[in-house]
């Protein structure tokens, strides 16, 4: 399952990518939700993937049926963290630490600071433009993520 899909093509990438699986996408937004269903339409993936859940990741429990649940392998989150409230972190590792069975995977994809220091010149001047869009937003230093994933069990790995 995809926390955050936006516009649904990451979604449809993967699908395509790797058709012996399910994505399932999901997202808040009612508008990125139906871009999510056209680029469905227009991969004519609509017998593989499923329309998108409407999930906003602090609205806890996460509605999520229960069956869909219990069917999910992971969780891959895409350039989510930094464009939400430190909390919307929070709630990622909370919800997906109680929906995953051990040995299942949590992904995170996106741009971290390391030791509080940006890794790219790219990276401080996308972190300055987030925060004039909104001050709790911010790429994340990789520490605290860490930190805060120890909380609810899950271990790191960097690829």
């Amino acid at each position: 399952m995809e926390i955050g899909s936006g516009s649904g093509e990451h979604g449809v990438v993967f699908q395509k990518r790797f058709p012996e699986i399910i994505w399932r996408t999901s997202d808040p937004d009612l508008r990125h939700r139906k871009s999510i269903v056209s680029w469905i339409e227009y991969e004519e993936l609509n017998n593989k993937m499923q329309k998108p859940l409407e999930l906003d990741v602090e609205n806890i429990p996460w509605n999520i049926p229960l069956k869909l649940a219990h069917s999910f392998q992971g969780i891959v989150s895409i350039n989510i963290i930094h464009v939400a409230k430190w909390t919307s972190t929070i709630a990622l590792f909370k919800e997906s630490g109680k929906l995953l069975k051990s040995g299942r995977f949590l992904i995170l994809y996106g741009p971290f600071k390391i030791g509080n220091k940006h890794i790219s010149q790219s990276n401080y001047f996308f972190d300055n433009s987030l925060k004039m869009k909104n001050e709790s937003w911010g790429i994340r230093n990789l520490e605290e993520v860490n930190d805060e994933a120890k909380k609810w069990f899950f271990s790191r790995r960097y690829y």
